[in-house]
């Protein structure tokens, strides 16, 4: 059985959690989470959920993170102001075709990380240089210019 346990981190991280967990009951999930957790922060609720439940919140989780990653791509997310981020944000969820794109370009790099992974040895390659591949690579035009950026992303070391 799934069970959503909900809670709040009192100590050095303030915040709060929501965690689904797999549990033969209420208790066990209860036990599985405060293994996680420290003496201070609270459980607030624990509720038991379907597979549907939890198919449906973890597609939200990757929306979300589309969402994210194609915002991040395409401003420049570390040096935008709040307020600014919050209005990239509201323009984006105005229509639908954003959206679209954003789940368009996810799938793009999906299929790009696939095929470089025939002639990069990505495990040796730094994290950012591949992020910097994929944003890169998205962007090219043509073939060419796409072949170019792959084979400049095969000399990185």
């Amino acid at each position: 059985m799934y069970y959503l346990v909900k809670g709040k981190c009192v100590g050095e991280y303030q915040g709060t959690f929501e965690w689904v967990i797999t549990a033969d009951s209420k208790e066990d999930a209860i036990i599985d989470a405060k293994k996680d957790l420290t003496k201070q922060d609270v459980i607030t609720e624990v509720e038991e959920l379907s597979v549907e439940q939890c198919i449906e919140r973890e597609m939200e989780d990757i929306k979300s993170e589309i969402k994210r990653q194609y915002l991040i791509s395409h401003y420049d997310y570390e040096n935008v102001t709040i307020r600014r981020y919050n209005e990239i944000k509201k323009e984006f969820d105005s229509s639908p075709d954003n959206f679209y794109q954003a789940v368009k370009e996810a799938n793009m790099k999906l299929r790009l990380l696939r095929r470089i992974k025939r002639f990069v040895n990505i495990e040796n390659v730094k994290l950012n240089d591949v992020r910097k591949f994929l944003t890169e690579a998205v962007k090219a035009e043509t073939e060419e210019q796409l072949t170019e950026i792959i084979n400049k992303f095969k000399e990185v070391k």
